[in-house]
């Protein structure tokens, strides 16, 4: 299978994992829509928000997101 590439970058590759900062600055002028998962109940997200996949649609490429750790918020996981 071939990577797509995606402004210049192979987004089997080059996107996956890479800091949503630097995905956005990589697809500046291009429509993105976000979304970013979290686990069930009440957890606080740690480290750098991550492109974990890319799919290109007519008008705009969807990212889903996820952050790198997560700890609870209750303190007991």
């Amino acid at each position: 299978m071939t990577a797509r590439s995606v402004a210049g970058l192979s987004v089997g590759n080059e996107l996956i994992l890479m800091r949503d900062v630097e995905a956005r600055y990589a697809l500046r002028g291009r429509m993105l829509r976000y979304t970013v998962l979290a686990p069930f109940g009440r957890w606080l997200a740690r480290g750098n928000l991550r492109v974990l996949r890319v799919s290109e649609r007519e008008e705009y490429l969807d990212l889903v997101l996820g952050y790198e750790s997560y700890v609870s918020a209750s303190g007991t996981g």
